[in-house]
C-alpha cells in the first residue's frame, strides 16, 4: 500500500509538471481523498496497521508536490511566480 501511494504521489507530480493545468489541481484533491479514505479503513482494520502513516506520507508528499510546482515551475518557463504575481497586484501604487 505505501508502495501505491508513492506511486501515486509520483504520478500526481508528474502530470502538475507536464500539464500545470486546473484539472490537474482536481486530481490532487482526489488523491487526497482517496488518501484519508485509506487512512479511515485503517482505522477500523488491524490488519492494515501502516496506513495511519501513510496519510502523513501521502499528505507531506502532495503538499511538497505543490509547494515545488508553485514556486519552481513558472520561472523555469520565464513567468514569475504567483507569490511575485500576488505582491504585484495587492502592493501597487494607486
Amino acid at each position: 500500500m505505501l508502495l501505491l501511494l508513492i506511486l501515486l504521489s509520483i504520478l500526481s507530480l508528474w502530470m502538475v509538471w507536464k500539464f500545470f493545468t486546473s484539472w490537474v489541481w482536481w486530481l490532487l484533491g482526489i488523491l487526497i481523498v482517496i488518501n484519508l479514505f485509506s487512512w479511515i479503513a485503517g482505522l477500523f482494520n488491524p490488519l492494515v496497521g501502516l496506513m495511519n502513516d501513510n496519510l502523513w506520507i501521502g499528505l507531506s508528499i502532495l503538499a511538497l508536490a505543490v509547494a515545488f510546482t508553485i514556486n519552481v515551475t513558472p520561472p523555469l518557463f520565464g513567468k514569475p511566480t504567483l507569490l511575485k504575481q500576488w505582491r504585484a497586484r495587492t502592493h501597487r501604487k494607486h
